[in-house]
């Protein structure tokens, strides 16, 4: 079987400590097929290191996860690092706030308090008993049977939570010289 293994390691620690602990994590995978590693991890120390954790993930992924079982490292600055400012409190609170209003919309079962015993399916015209009903979804096609402002008012939600995302990333990138540099290891190997 293949694997693919992310791993994050202090940009001081040594490089030799680093290998051979990503050729151990090979081995102890219930590893028989091979003793480890199959080749040398590339340290790309040379390019300036990825603004985040993300950003050299995404690189990791688009240019060696293509199955030649390819060891690379390469440098990123860890904005979890950093003190946080008032600001970036303020942005998390708002989305763990707005994530857990959505959950809390999202999971309540929108016809169990209304007074009619029957709920239509607007797909496949079904008559269901609002007792039998354990979810939001026709238990006959899988619609689903909320009205289109609950669906609506989901949708802005995620909308909402992954732009205070995107704006929580944009201020943690304010203090990206004052981040940590790390290594992120991408290890590749069959077991």
């Amino acid at each position: 079987m293949h694997q693919i293994e992310f791993l994050t390691f202090d940009k001081d620690m040594n490089k030799k400590q680093i290998s051979t602990y990503c050729d151990n994590c090979a081995r102890t995978e219930e590893n028989d097929y091979t003793g480890g590693l199959p080749y040398a991890i590339e340290w790309k120390e040379n390019r300036t290191p990825f603004d985040s954790y993300d950003d050299a993930y995404e690189y990791l992924e688009e240019n060696y996860c293509d199955g030649n079982y390819e060891q690379v490292a390469v440098l990123y600055r860890d904005l979890n690092t950093v003190k946080e400012t008032k600001r970036v409190k303020d942005l998390k609170n708002r989305i763990r706030d707005l994530h857990n209003k959505y959950q809390l919309l999202n999971s309540k079962i929108h016809y169990k308090d209304v007074k009619s015993a029957l709920i239509s399916c607007k797909k496949c015209n079904s008559k269901i008993n609002k007792d039998y009903l354990n979810s939001n979804f026709c238990p006959i096609c899988h619609t689903d049977l909320r009205p289109d402002s609950t669906k609506q008012r989901l949708e802005n939600m995620q909308k909402n939570i992954k732009n205070l995302q995107k704006e929580l990333q944009k201020e943690k990138l304010k203090q990206k010289d004052k981040a940590k540099i790390k290594w992120l290891v991408k290890i590749e190997f069959h077991c």
